[in-house]
């Protein structure tokens, strides 16, 4: 009941802060210079045209009008309408959300899996030449910029080597994607047996997966080392140590389960983080996700998408962070909510 109950706390706490979100970027997007009409309109279009097409859509009243109309149609599930793309703006995140997740999701298990054992050999091996590397990768990972990286491997890899496919979307342009079934490329494939769209997506997502696990990597490895230096000079570490247990086993069963806790708090914050700032990596490898559909969205002062990407993806990172709280729960069970 302790836990239903706080879960509809930190549920009922995302209305406030959906809402101040949809204020600011509502403001911005109507402050910032450029007409949504010149999409809709010729550039050469009358002046008697423009205006019928701004009382059409509303564009003509009040700022706080127009906003209490978005609010409205929020709430009724309308994210509004993409003039770019003349679909509702609904429709088209929810067929770029798989692409996104896809190689976020890729990119976080890759960095998780690489980025906890690599600061636990750091941390048990300090100063040692394995953790000046690890150091050494954390800095550049948080040093670099992520398009940068892109752009490096895109020039290494595949101009230079001709190791991966041409950064041009999911899967390369004479083979059929796989049946939708869930919108991942890789899963779809693997569902409906086929091996063929199954290789060419793997190929082609190869580089925005180590793109994006690059920028993750950096502070799952420092947090795990650090957290796990702090645990070693715990008491009953030293203790475990002075009876003389084996050393694996006071590593990672006494030492890493506790140091888990701010391991988990930087991965959830990494996953939110990494769904709306994947815009970079989206946009070097064109790849046909929500955050390359924002970009062209802004590009083209096309208010509606931007909105609605900015709110889908900062609810993400609310729930996000609400699965991280109840997850401490599992990891520590001296910790009640």
């Amino acid at each position: 009941m302790r836990l239903l109950l706080f879960s509809l706390k930190r549920i009922i706490l995302l209305v406030p802060i959906l809402l101040g979100i949809s204020v600011v970027t509502f403001t911005m997007t109507h402050v910032l210079p450029g007409d949504p009409l010149y999409i809709l309109l010729s550039p050469y279009a009358k002046q008697e045209d423009i205006q019928a097409e701004k009382v059409r859509l509303g564009l003509d009243k009040p700022l706080y009008v127009q906003y209490g109309i978005y609010l409205e149609n929020l709430l009724h599930g309308d994210l509004g309408y993409a003039y770019r793309t003349r679909r509702p703006v609904t429709e088209d995140l929810k067929q770029r959300f798989p692409a996104t997740l896809e190689v976020t999701m890729l990119a976080l298990v890759l960095a998780t899996i690489i980025g906890i054992p690599l600061g636990v050999q750091s941390a048990v091996k300090k100063d040692s030449s394995s953790d000046h590397f690890v150091r050494i990768l954390s800095v550049g990972g948080v040093s670099l910029p992520i398009f940068l990286v892109g752009v490096i491997l895109v020039y290494f890899v595949y101009f230079k080597w001709h190791l991966a496919p041409p950064p041009m979307g999911r899967i390369a342009m004479n083979v059929p994607p796989p049946k939708t079934i869930t919108g991942l490329y890789l899963v779809d494939s693997l569902l409906t047996h086929n091996w063929t769209a199954f290789r060419s997506s793997a190929w082609y997502i190869m580089l925005p997966v180590f793109t994006l696990s690059f920028a993750m990597l950096a502070p799952i490895m420092r947090i795990t080392r650090n957290s796990m230096l702090e645990v070693m000079n715990t008491n009953y570490v030293r203790t475990a140590n002075a009876f003389g247990l084996p050393r694996q086993t006071v590593i990672y069963k006494d030492t890493l389960r506790n140091a888990l806790l701010p391991v988990i708090t930087s991965i959830g914050l990494i996953l939110g983080w990494s769904l709306g700032g994947e815009v970079l990596v989206e946009v070097v490898f064109s790849w046909p996700g929500m955050g390359n559909y924002a970009v062209n969205s802004i590009l083209n002062t096309d208010f509606a998408p931007v909105q609605g990407f900015v709110l889908v993806t900062a609810t993400i990172y609310v729930v996000i962070n609400l699965v991280v709280d109840l997850l401490y729960t599992a990891v520590d069970p001296r910790i009640t909510i």
